[in-house]
């Protein structure tokens, strides 16, 4: 038999609750349940308490252990009391209401930030090639947003539907006490056409709710593109373009967003209606019944009372499965990407990045190595193998798309060959990706620099307190950056600005070595790293890599051939594959293909 899709939804939220949380959310449907007969106590007494209000004498039968009437004073000084308990009792149900309430959304708040971080952590943790085919908008939005929506637009109302059906039927109860017939004749008419209304949107509901979710990605994937390329966009003046497309993304998920927000408040004015429309339908009922308007009064008063507190329990039902419906698409949307994360064995993870020996002591090795990425139809690389001794300094060359940076990615262990191996000493870097990891220093050609501290971009990733300073000046000295930072008024305290838009280029770049050497690895890759820079400033870097030579091994991925003259071997690619191996003046004189490549880079002789 097939699930409802709002009870698929619950179910594999429950499945990503632990056992706590479990315990937890029953918890709060105990004190729901609570709280509706608290509810219903508080409606079945407003008309006894009047009645005995209206005609004092009316004490006598509720006091029936008394052998004689109650005196006027009496009477004065027992209403008093039941004034008083009447009055402690509402306040007593609406502290409790509160108290249940705010366990609710503590409980919702708690549960939201656990599995934002859960996604995150599991985004995080998940193979490289992911990240290059996954847009980083559709990430953020859903961890910032999906998992915001499955608790507060999600969850939340359908904890209100369970509390105030409990109310519902509660307050049904006591009316059908009241008069059965009527009763059941109202609450049929209302089940009918509650029905019929919530049938009547719920798919086209379920549809909008999923549009909404690719409009919200693609408002914050427009954001990021004109933000994140401003420099292009102010000179090509693209201004216009980037600002229609946030504006068409924002109007559809705008659109979508208002079609709910209508559905939201039409309940209150269907309720509202059926509510004048059933009071009418008991008048006449009970009139047709007795007959007389006096005798049917204290009955329409209790439906009249009923209705009042109906009203906005039936308003908020309508409402929260409005918007259970529309946001069921963020339960199915990050469900598989928690479960992963949730069953992501992360102490073993932490533990293995932790581990640090010293495994490279003689040569990294290349077998037979394959790789095609996903979905492609041709391999990026086809059986390389190669060797690098420990403490050289080794170059990739070759034309755009040859498998250069694929080859440098495979070495770094963010790619794994679909055949082949790579070993360190005889031993598969596989056995133990993470110790590899941690022997390598990375320097991309555009370096990552967050609007933070000289201190904190050089450590990067580790809190003020774990900084080890040693290391950190080190690492500058070894960087040639001590003079930039001595001439600095605050130092390495000094705030870079977003990207490290204060910065030179050559600054940013030697902030990136400085950076890859803080944790002292034994090997040093270098993918394009001086590609953006001026001749001079790429002489200033390279003189910084080169007094590294000797003591680390360093793999470097050229643009100009300038920069990997003093390699002690050049490995040509082309296609994939290792067409020529020499050092720089060996592949002048032996590869015609490298001759070619050599007049046709900036910089070579």
């Amino acid at each position: 038999m097939r699930k409802h899709p709002a009870l698929r939804s619950l179910s594999k939220i429950w499945q990503l609750l632990d056992r706590g949380d479990r315990w937890q959310l029953l918890g709060i449907g105990l004190l729901m349940v609570l709280a509706s007969l608290w509810e219903a106590a508080g409606v079945g007494l407003v008309l006894p308490f009047i009645a005995v209000v209206e005609k004092p004498e009316r004490l006598n039968a509720l006091l029936f252990w008394r052998q004689s009437p109650l005196t006027d004073t009496e009477q004065a000084q027992w209403l008093l009391i039941l004034s008083v308990a009447f009055g402690l009792l509402y306040l007593c149900k609406n502290l409790f209401l509160a108290l249940s309430s705010y366990l609710q959304l503590q409980f919702l708040n708690s549960k939201n930030r656990k599995f934002a971080t859960l996604l995150l952590q599991g985004y995080l943790y998940k193979p490289y090639t992911f990240h290059l085919q996954t847009n980083t908008a559709t990430l953020i939005q859903n961890v910032n947003n999906e998992v915001n929506n499955v608790f507060n637009n999600y969850l939340l109302p359908l904890l209100t539907v369970f509390s105030e059906s409990l109310i519902v039927l509660a307050i049904f109860s006591v009316i059908i006490l009241a008069n059965p017939f009527i009763s059941i004749l109202v609450i049929a008419l209302i089940s009918i056409l509650s029905f019929i209304f919530f049938q009547g949107f719920r798919r086209q509901l379920k549809t909008v709710g999923q549009r909404r979710v690719g409009y919200a990605q693609k408002v914050i994937q427009s954001i990021n593109e004109a933000l994140g390329g401003i420099k292009e966009v102010k000179l090509l003046g693209r201004e216009a373009y980037f600002l229609k497309t946030y504006s068409e993304n924002m109007a559809n998920e705008r659109k979508a967003n208002l079609f709910v927000l209508f559905m939201q408040q039409l309940p209150r004015l269907y309720f509202e209606s059926l509510a004048v429309l059933i009071i009418v339908l008991i008048i006449i009922l009970t009139l047709l019944q007795r007959g007389n308007v006096a005798q049917v009064l204290p009955l329409i008063s209790l439906f009249a009372a009923a209705a009042f507190r109906l009203l906005p329990s039936g308003g908020r039902l309508m409402f929260s499965l409005n918007t259970i419906i529309y946001y069921s698409a963020a339960v199915d949307l990050v469900y598989e990407d928690i479960w992963a994360a949730r069953t992501l064995p992360l102490s073993e993870l932490l533990e293995w990045r932790r581990e640090k020996e010293p495994i490279f002591q003689d040569c990294l090795e290349l077998i037979d190595v394959h790789y095609t990425y996903p979905n492609a139809a041709q391999p990026a690389i086809r059986g390389v193998s190669l060797k690098i001794k420990r403490g050289e300094m080794v170059g990739f060359v070759g034309a755009s798309g040859a498998g250069k940076t694929t080859i440098v990615d495979l070495i770094l262990g963010l790619l794994t060959p679909y055949q082949g191996d790579i070993r360190v000493d005889g031993s598969s870097i596989y056995g133990n990706l993470g110790q590899w990891q941690r022997q390598i220093g990375y320097i991309p050609q555009t370096i990552y620099l967050s609007d933070d501290t000289l201190r904190r971009n050089i450590a990067f990733g580790l809190a003020d307190e774990a900084i080890d300073e040693e290391a950190l000046w080190a690492a500058v000295k070894a960087a040639q950056l001590a003079a930039f930072v001595d001439s600095l008024p605050q130092g390495l305290d000094t705030v870079v600005g977003e990207r490290g838009i204060r910065l030179s280029g050559g600054q940013r770049q030697r902030i990136g070595i400085a950076r890859a050497l803080y944790h002292n690895p034994s090997v040093l890759v270098m993918d394009e790293a001086t590609a953006a820079l001026d001749n001079q400033t790429e002489a200033g870097v390279m003189d910084a890599i080169q007094a590294l030579s000797g003591n680390k091994t360093i793999i470097m991925i050229a643009h100009r051939l300038s920069t990997v003259m003093g390699c002690d071997r050049l490995y040509l690619m082309a296609n994939g594959q290792v067409i020529a191996v020499g050092s720089y003046q060996e592949l002048l004189q032996t590869s015609p293909d490298f001759r070619a490549i050599a007049q046709g880079y900036a910089g070579a002789p």
